[in-house]
């Protein structure tokens, strides 16, 4: 049984003119819910579900609403929680580039100290094998001991291989070894 009506304005969207006037009948119960509905919803909203319900208890409908809504939330928080994961490892992978960048830089560095420290043991082997004073011969080695002591400081930090590395340095390819670092 037809109880009341309630005029709303449906139609065309507000900036469009001449929007059309709608009577909608509801029944009894479909006023009680409404009147109970008024201050959680819009008249619109309501007219907008009512519509949607096409002859359904609108409580029902109402409760899906709802339903739907509390879901669209949790789905809105997980989007934002993957968001802020997304976020978190585009930081890290940057860090990690950044990082690898200062690696490059700092082997790039090693490697010039073990060239530096390079020629200065083959400077200290040249000046031994001219020199003819048995004290400072072994000054010399000394000196050369340092010095292959601190290649091996720098050779612990980087990733090559000591014997093939010390191999060609002893047998005079120098080059080589220098090679053998920047791989």
């Amino acid at each position: 049984m037809e109880v009341g009506a309630i005029l709303a304005r449906r139609g065309r969207p507000p900036k469009y003119t001449n929007p059309k006037m709608v009577h909608i009948y509801m029944s009894s119960e479909d006023l009680e819910e409404f009147d109970r509905q008024r201050g959680k919803l819009s008249r619109a909203d309501y007219l907008s579900i009512l519509i949607r319900s096409k002859g359904k208890n609108i409580g029902v409908v109402l409760r899906e609403n709802e339903e739907l809504k509390r879901q669209i939330k949790k789905l809105e928080m997980k989007v934002i929680a993957y968001s802020k994961k997304i976020q978190k490892y585009e930081n890290m992978l940057r860090a990690l580039k950044e990082t690898k960048i200062d690696d490059k830089k700092k082997n790039l560095e090693i490697v010039e100290q073990i060239k530096n420290e390079l020629t200065k043991l083959v400077e200290l082997k040249n000046k031994r094998s001219k020199e003819l004073n048995p004290h400072r011969i072994e000054e010399l080695n000394r000196e050369i001991k340092k010095t292959s002591k601190k290649c091996n400081h720098f050779l612990e930090k980087t990733q090559v291989d000591k014997t093939e590395f010390w191999r060609l340095v002893n047998s005079g390819n120098i080059e080589e070894a220098i090679k053998l670092l920047t791989r």
